[in-house]
């Protein structure tokens, strides 16, 4: 029998995304890689991030982990990579993949992507006057 965790780490490294409309979902992000990467039998040249969700935020939370390790985690589920895999990852690439993480979980994530005056905003970016 296997123990919760296991299963977790399981489903985390599935990649299975959580069941969402997709009409209320953000569009994923292509991320060019700086060479080849191989994932057992298949090479990528880019990987595909896909908006987060609470839930899987849940299924990669595990107890005692970094705050490093759980966003490995989350990356590789919302790529539908192993997170082992991502370990291998070089850096620059590892950083572009943190980096389109971290567009989805701005507050300004979800607003059209274009360009607002900035004369409606107050001096922290709030909005309002």
């Amino acid at each position: 029998m296997k123990d919760q965790n296991a299963e977790r780490i399981e489903q985390a490294a599935s990649g299975t995304p959580a069941q969402v409309s997709e009409s209320s979902a953000l569009p994923p992000v292509p991320v060019p890689l700086s060479r080849p990467f191989k994932v057992g039998d298949a090479t990528y040249t880019q990987l595909t991030l896909r908006e987060p969700f609470v839930e899987d935020q849940i299924v990669v939370d595990m107890p005692g982990s970094t705050q490093g390790q759980y966003e490995l985690r989350l990356i590789a589920h919302l790529c539908g990579v192993p997170a082992e895999a991502l370990r291998k990852l070089p850096s620059c690439d590892y950083a572009q993949l943190q980096r389109a993480l971290h567009r989805f979980l701005s507050p300004h994530a979800a607003v059209s992507a274009e360009p607002r005056s900035n004369s409606a905003m107050s001096p922290d970016g709030a909005g309002g006057k």
